[in-house]
């Protein structure tokens, strides 16, 4: 059976969705009493995430679909982080745009995971 370039396009977008979604599970229950500040730093940190997920998509994609799907999440997210941003400074909280550690190595997983279904589309 032949894989072709739209299967391996919608391959890497289920793959970086899939991530995506992973990146949002969290077990830790015992930390849901959250400053506000802190809220705020984590909720930055998987925005920023959902940006530079979305970048690798639009930058990377070799399909239009995925190049799309990427676009979408950066322009999506660069939006909330405007209003996040907006709505924070007047409360005097500071957003970051720093990733938190979790978000670092979901952005690493989904830039291996890229690297091979790109590899793999040159075989």
């Amino acid at each position: 059976m032949k894989i072709t370039n739209k299967k391996k396009g919608m391959m890497a977008m289920l793959v970086i969705a899939s991530l995506t979604f992973g990146a949002c599970k969290d077990n830790d229950d015992a930390d849901y009493n959250l400053s506000n500040q802190e809220f705020v730093n984590r909720a930055a940190s998987s925005n920023n995430f959902e940006v530079a997920a979305g970048t690798l998509a639009l930058t990377k994609g070799l399909d239009a679909e995925v190049k799309h799907y990427g676009e979408h999440m950066v322009a999506d997210h660069t939006a909330a982080a405007m209003e996040m941003k907006n709505l924070a400074s007047g409360k005097g909280w500071t957003v970051p745009d720093r990733l938190e550690p979790k978000e670092q190595q979901n952005l690493m997983k989904t830039k291996v995971s890229a690297v091979y279904i790109m590899s793999s589309m040159q075989r």
